[in-house]
């Protein structure tokens, strides 16, 4: 202990260790393992005292540290594949997926981690992902795991932040609060790895813990977060903001910062109506290497209105000694470690009434960032064609079917005999309405690339719209000939027939579509309709349940709860569901028509 007096001295005295790096919050974190003031008085007397030892009557018992899991026996294990870290490089960046291994749909309230290589993994994180995408990307690269840092269609589960990093100690959790894990749903590890001068395997099991009853209180995500980053080299105090106005009110439960090696103070803020600006979290001296989230001591506040920002400032200069540059370079956004990001995820309770509001509003709220994003990449360099690409996808996401049509032209005229922009161009004219030009550009593309499933599947809902439905049906058993599982593709056919009247057919249609795909929505719904249409209300509220946990904002499921609701004579939960149905659906004259009648019934 005398050789490592002087060491920790210094370390405690510049509060480089413990390692914490806010400076303070709007509320205190509960995870907060910083030094007092007074504690490092404390040590500062006792090494200028000589460092000496105290009563020996009063040494506590060493602390006993469990072997195995720290939480006891976890409900589920699993473990992710081994992979072998390359013995140099830059730091890797790598996701893991592991299949779900319940049978049932499973409420997970705490999870922890155990890793057999510390020495090589920084941090890691956890995602879920229903849409199949991480298991594809897998199973393209040769190696476990597949590279990268962009999450693409992973979810953050239930709102929470799921980490392991060093130090960190697994809590039991909140039986309140935990996130769905549903059959087939992946489990997606993304692993923060540092090459030690050798090869390492690593390995990382978890245990997963479950709810004793389903959860009352549902967090959900806000991410605040700008691509406008382009920082020159040789530049310190290079300024990245960005800035979101909250439709509800809400609690903040934590935030998570997020930058890469240039990162260098971060700031969150969050200025109520009328009120004094408050600080999220005040980091004056970021530090990648020890990245982590931070939970308030007790919920934070915020009414409808408040204005959530962040202030990053980055340094690019050969003053900083984490620059991965030497000399320093140009560095812009992106996923490499290399590159640069200035996030702030915040982890935040709305009421169960503001919960689709909040998160229709920011789903919009954040395509209109990343359209805006993509509009100036096009008016820099207007010759590339995949920000044409990006910006019809984000047209049609937000319903500007016109620019989405103008932006796919201009892709098909740049490659008219490519079949891909012309599905895509037939997708949008359909979402315009535009039935007939939608067939064209369809048989045009089919023509080019008979495989395009997604082709025949907008040529089958056109022809429906257009009440030729016999060729709509042949349409879909075209899908289903290449791939005989298509969720869509058993949906659409599902509901030709249960409006046929054969409702047999039709559920065996939408039962083996969820075979497939459990969260698949139009089979869900489908067979919520079929159960509201035989007395069952009660199961037909579950089945829209099942489609709301995932897509809060999801209009057809609101209605489908409505009417739930209203047959069992709950005209408040009616009226609630319905609102919200034709809030996010205006155009759909039954909605329109559903609220009116339970209104005039209340």
């Amino acid at each position: 202990m005398k050789r490592r007096v002087r060491q920790i001295d210094i370390v405690t005295e510049s509060r480089f260790m413990p390692p914490w790096l806010p400076a303070g919050g709007a509320k205190p974190f509960a995870n907060d393992r910083s030094l007092t003031q007074a504690e490092i008085d404390l040590f500062a007397t006792w090494i200028a005292a000589g460092a000496p030892e105290g009563d020996p009557q009063k040494l506590p018992e060493l602390p006993k540290w469990e072997r195995g899991w720290q939480l006891g026996k976890p409900d589920i294990e699993l473990s992710m594949e081994t992979f072998v870290v390359p013995e140099e490089g830059l730091d890797v960046y790598r996701n893991f997926v592991i299949r779900s291994p319940v049978e049932r749909d499973t409420w997970v309230r705490s999870v922890e981690f155990r890793p057999d290589n510390r020495l090589v993994l920084h941090h890691l994180v956890l995602f879920v992902d229903d849409t199949g995408t991480a298991r594809a990307l897998d199973d393209r690269d040769p190696q476990p795991g597949y590279t990268g840092m962009d999450i693409g269609n992973l979810r953050i589960p239930g709102g929470q932040f799921v980490t392991w990093l060093p130090g960190k100690v697994p809590t039991e959790g909140e039986e309140d609060i935990a996130f769905l894990l549903r059959p087939h749903t992946d489990i997606v590890l993304q692993l923060h790895l540092r090459p030690s001068g050798r090869p390492e395997p690593i390995q990382v099991r978890l245990g997963l813990f479950e709810a004793e009853t389903p959860p009352t209180r549902f967090p959900m995500t806000i991410r605040m977060w700008s691509r406008d980053i382009d920082i020159p080299a040789g530049v310190k105090d290079f300024l990245v903001e960005a800035r979101y106005q909250l439709p509800v009110d809400l609690q903040v439960l934590g935030v998570y910062p997020h930058a890469h090696y240039l990162g260098d103070d971060l700031r969150g803020y969050a200025k109520p109506p009328g009120g004094d600006e408050l600080h999220l979290i005040d980091i004056p001296a970021w530090d990648f290497n020890w990245q982590e989230e931070y939970f308030y001591s007790e919920p934070l506040f915020l009414p409808a209105g408040t204005e959530l920002s962040i202030r990053y400032l980055f340094d690019n200069t050969a003053d900083n000694l984490l620059n991965p540059f030497s000399p320093p370079q140009r560095v812009v956004h992106g996923f490499e470690s290399s590159d640069e990001m200035a996030e702030l995820l915040l982890s935040v309770l709305p009421s169960e009434e503001d919960r689709p509001i909040l998160w229709d509003h920011f789903e919009r709220f954040a395509w209109d960032l990343d359209l805006s994003n993509y509009e100036r990449h096009a008016a820099e360099d207007p010759d590339d064609p995949s920000w044409h690409h990006e910006i019809a996808t984000y047209c049609m996401r937000l319903g500007r079917t016109e620019e989405a049509i103008r932006r796919y032209e201009l892709l098909c005229e740049a490659a008219p005999d490519q079949a891909r922009p012309l599905q895509r161009l037939g997708q949008a004219r359909l979402a315009h309405g535009d039935l007939e030009g939608c067939l064209r550009d369809l048989r045009r593309a089919l023509e080019l690339d008979p495989s395009l499933l997604r082709a025949r599947l907008y040529l089958g809902q056109a022809l429906l719209k257009l009440d030729r439905t016999e060729e709509a049906i042949e349409a879909f058993h075209e899908v289903l000939d290449r791939d005989p599982g298509h969720p869509m593709a058993l949906s659409r056919l599902g509901e030709i027939q249960v409006a046929r009247g054969n409702t047999k057919r039709g559920r065996e249609l939408f039962e083996k579509a969820l075979a497939r795909n459990p969260q698949f929505d139009r089979a869900l719904i489908g067979l919520g309709s079929l159960a509201l249409a035989e007395g069952r209300a009660v199961q037909a509220g579950e089945f829209a349940s099942r489609v709301l946990y995932a897509d809060p904002a999801h209009a057809t499921a609101h209605n489908l709860y409505g009417r739930a609701f209203e047959d069992q004579k709950k005209l408040e939960e009616a009226l609630r569901h319905l609102e919200l149905a034709l809030r996010f659906d205006p155009a759909e004259p039954a909605f329109a028509r559903d609220l009116e009648r339970v209104r005039r019934a209340r």
